[in-house]
């Protein structure tokens, strides 16, 4: 902690002026200084000065000190002169410096306070998160061996699985996922959608099977490519991690912890978060893994 600062209240007129210290006494060992709140009797000032100053010679400076007042008192303080009672005075003084420490606490600025988060992980074990499981013609999903497969059987058009349904993009959060190929005969893509309102108006942020990235904005059906580029860090073969990062007004795409595209100010349909699979393939989720900031 800092030190405490002794704070000396008076009035405009009145003047302090330092003591000489008074001369050692052999059979009495000298007072050790201390910084303390002394309170000078007869007005406060408008603007307290603030004064560094030992304990004797605060006291044989001001010459008459005030006790008090005690916040819950309701006697008028009691002007003591050092030289009626020493002890009583010492006695004020270790009170006075207990209240300035408290107000040094009170007065102190913030210190910067880590953000509380909600995270939510899966590794699918088991299914005690409730993700879907099912198996038409279009497309299936189940957990088989620690990971979450999703199939798309058409030969075009994507499928989608939504899982988070009230994930706020307000604040500031985290979107992961360890994703790997396990087939995929023809063209083909998957990745996260998130932000989205359905399966019409959302944002998609995918990876191709010829090492390609983007960010799609639907509205209503309508598509609009928002970013993307060529991806050097990914496999065909084994699992990738895909991760979205929003801080502020800021979005971050990220492939194998490497930055890929950063956007400003999207605007969101709605809450739902999950993945997307477009093209005649099977993918395989080891882990999930999101992080939203709390207000």
């Amino acid at each position: 902690p800092e030190p405490v600062k002794e704070v000396i209240k008076k009035p405009e007129e009145m003047k302090v002026s330092k003591v000489p210290p008074q001369e050692k006494r052999a059979d009495k060992p000298a007072l050790k200084p201390e910084v303390v709140q002394v309170v000078v009797s007869g007005g406060l000032p408008k603007v307290p000065e603030i004064v560094s100053l030992p304990v004797q010679e605060a006291v044989a400076g001001a010459g008459r000190v005030t006790a008090g007042p005690d916040p819950g008192a309701t006697e008028i303080p009691q002007e003591i002169s050092p030289k009626e009672d020493p002890l009583l005075v010492n006695k004020i003084m270790l009170s006075l410096k207990k209240r300035e420490d408290k107000a040094a606490l009170m007065i102190r600025k913030p210190e910067a306070v880590e953000a509380q988060f909600t995270t939510y992980e899966d590794n699918f074990d088991d299914n005690v998160n409730n993700w879907d499981f099912f198996s038409t013609k279009a497309a299936s999903a189940r957990i088989e061996g620690g990971e979450y497969f999703i199939e798309n059987k058409r030969d075009a058009g994507a499928h989608l699985v939504f899982h988070y349904f009230n994930f706020s993009h307000d604040n500031d959060y985290i979107l992961e996922a360890s994703v790997r190929v396990v087939s995929a005969p023809g063209n083909y893509s998957y990745g996260f959608v998130f932000g989205a309102k359905n399966a019409f108006s959302n944002y998609v942020f995918q990876v191709t099977g010829n090492k390609l990235f983007s960010v799609l904005r639907n509205d209503n059906g309508r598509r609009e490519q928002v970013a993307g580029g060529s991806i050097k860090n990914i496999s065909a073969t084994s699992h990738n991690t895909l991760r979205i990062v929003k801080k502020g007004d800021n979005v971050q795409f990220f492939v194998n912890d490497k930055l890929l595209a950063t956007m400003k100010d999207l605007s969101f349909a709605g809450n739902k978060v999950g993945f997307i699979l477009d093209g005649k393939s099977e993918i395989a989720i080891d882990r999930t893994y999101s992080k939203v900031r709390l207000d």
